[in-house]
């Protein structure tokens, strides 16, 4: 029996045509071959910490505390 290839519908051998070349900056260009494979964009400006009437306090201030203080 034939082994599966889990590199099926991958961008191993494309240029995924990245927006920039800044290190940790994974942003697709509109025509990346990747949104072809059904890569959907993640949406960075739902993720982390956002203005809402829920929140006790906007914006969000915390003071960094050391190990030992925990």
């Amino acid at each position: 029996m034939p082994v599966k290839s889990p590199f099926k519908d991958n961008l191993l051998d494309t240029d995924p045509h990245l927006k920039e070349a800044a290190p940790g900056n994974f942003q697709l260009q509109g025509d990346s071959s990747a949104f072809k494979l059904g890569f959907q964009r993640i949406p960075f400006e739902k993720i982390g910490v956002y203005p809402s009437d829920d929140r006790a306090s906007w914006p969000v201030a915390h003071t960094v505390r050391s190990r030992s203080e925990l």
